[in-house]
């Protein structure tokens, strides 16, 4: 049976059904961009005061990305924990003025350095180019810690949705590659298995467009971001494909219980569990997806955001 959703669920919900104007797939993508613009403006927490912000341009032979680097306040040139933000969208919507207030939170609740990802979208730039931008990302902070104030020992990274997805990728990328450790991994909402031919029964109950994401959004992501790759099969786009979890670091999975990827990112859960990876799950009863994004209009938004910045503060 499906939930019931809490009562700012529910008026958002009734506000969308009310307004129905066109769903994300049938826009052309620049569209969509800025339809996701607006719809988070106007429905995202308010603005933290940080210390300050700063814009980089990042360059390396796979291309160049952009990044925003948040200070905490009052932390002068002490060294910090950092953590690497990718921010959902489908791989394909989104940025870093999306995210911004996100970041801006977890900043403020933190203390720690926050760096934003701006990578490459698709359909302009398809698996894996915003994989490898986002992995080199880990890269660029650990190299840049001494210049940051960052203690390389303590660098966590945190998506939402496919951003997720993208923190699974880098983890697995980082592990084959040898490259900078993980302080833990934070994983909200995420897909973990992007195939369409599924039977979760979340994908059942709320798939059909009415809570926000669906099956028809998931169907254009999948064309869009990996159709000529076999994504079913492939761990950098399934993480539920992963057979390999030696080292993996610690991490934390968290889902709305009216979202259709909530069963999937319970059972990758259940593959870390069984896979003697410390991790935790917390789950959010009578919400969708997205709705941290939207927690300046629904409240278990800011505190799925409290409880990411008490777990981020709890890294040793």
């Amino acid at each position: 049976m499906p939930q019931s959703p809490d009562k700012q669920t529910e008026g958002l919900l009734a506000g969308m059904k009310e307004n129905p104007g066109p769903k994300l797939y049938e826009l052309p993508v620049n569209d969509a961009r800025n339809m996701l613009k607006e719809v988070t403006k106007l429905l995202q927490l308010p603005p933290s005061d940080v210390n300050k912000i700063q814009d980089f341009s990042v360059s390396y032979e796979g291309g160049e990305y952009k990044a925003r680097i948040y200070f905490p306040p009052d932390n002068g040139q002490k060294i910090t924990p950092a953590t690497i933000l990718y921010h959902g969208g489908g791989f394909m919507l989104g940025d870093i003025d999306t995210h911004d207030s996100i970041a801006r939170f977890l900043c403020l609740n933190t203390g720690h350095k926050i760096i934003s990802v701006d990578y490459r979208l698709a359909p302009e730039f398809v698996f894996p180019t915003g994989l490898e931008d986002c992995y080199h990302a880990l890269e660029w902070v650990y190299d840049k810690a001494e210049e940051f104030c960052i203690d390389q020992n303590n660098i966590s990274i945190l998506g939402d949705s496919a951003g997720a997805n993208l923190c699974a990728g880098v983890a697995q990328l980082s592990r084959q590659r040898a490259g900078p450790n993980i302080a833990s991994i934070v994983m909200l909402y995420p897909c973990c298995d992007i195939r369409v031919d599924t039977d979760y029964p979340s994908r059942a109950l709320y798939g059909n467009g009415d809570y926000f994401l669906g099956m028809k959004d998931l169907e254009w992501i999948k064309d869009n971001y990996c159709k000529n790759e076999d994504s079913g099969t492939n761990p950098l786009i399934s993480p539920l494909k992963i057979t390999e979890f030696d080292g993996w670091p610690r991490t934390l999975v968290l889902t709305a219980g009216m979202d259709m990827l909530r069963d999937e990112a319970e059972a990758f859960y259940q593959l870390l569990l069984q896979n003697s990876v410390k991790v935790d799950y917390l789950t959010y009863e009578g919400t969708i997806h997205g709705f941290v994004t939207f927690a300046g209009a629904i409240d278990s938004g800011k505190t799925c955001l409290a409880d990411i910045a008490q777990y981020l503060k709890n890294i040793d």
